[in-house]
């Protein structure tokens, strides 16, 4: 005769604890994993961030050159015309400003070896980047103490179908003494 009140069970785990087990492992893992790619993309909008800055800036102090240098009324004569419907591009490497095309679509800066960025492709030794600078001059004001001028600078770059600007604006004086 059988003994029906002892059962013989094997010690282990079931199918369903081994999924538990799983899922709680992969959540473990995937959460950390998740955070690092957010913020290594993060870091890398940063970077983008902090380059078109430095390109705005750049544009701004080579304006404030020309103004310093040659005059505020010879600097208004060279981008007079840099107006919002019509922006220039500004290459601070050949020293050259240079009006966009009609749809104001300037052409992309380049790196070039060891000297920064310029709108200049010579061969071999530039390198396109993301990044599209133009600058132009909003309002002039005119009034009994002198002139002033709107500069604006707008940098541009385009991560996938992610369009980003970045916009440095600064007024230009031309005091009367």
């Amino acid at each position: 005769m059988k003994n029906f009140n002892k059962f013989n069970f094997n010690r282990g785990f079931t199918i369903i604890e081994t999924l538990v087990a799983i899922s709680i492992l992969m959540l473990s893992i995937v959460g950390p994993l998740t955070v690092s790619q957010k913020s290594l993309s993060a870091s890398l909008y940063a970077k983008d961030q902090v380059i078109a800055s430095f390109l705005a800036q750049d544009a701004m102090e080579y304006l404030k050159n020309i103004r310093d240098g040659e005059g505020y009324s010879d600097l208004m004569d060279t981008v007079g015309g840099c107006i919002i419907s019509n922006p220039c591009n500004i290459d601070t490497i050949e020293n050259k400003i240079a009006s966009c095309p009609l749809n104001g679509d300037c052409e992309k800066l380049y790196i070039k070896d060891g000297e920064g960025y310029t709108t200049a492709s010579n061969g071999n030794n530039t390198i396109p980047s993301i990044f599209r600078r133009v600058f132009y001059v909003d309002t002039i004001n005119i009034s009994n103490s002198g002139e002033e001028a709107n500069f604006i600078v707008k940098v541009t770059w385009q991560n996938g179908t992610i369009k980003n600007h970045t916009v440095l604006e600064d007024q230009f004086f031309d005091i009367i003494r």
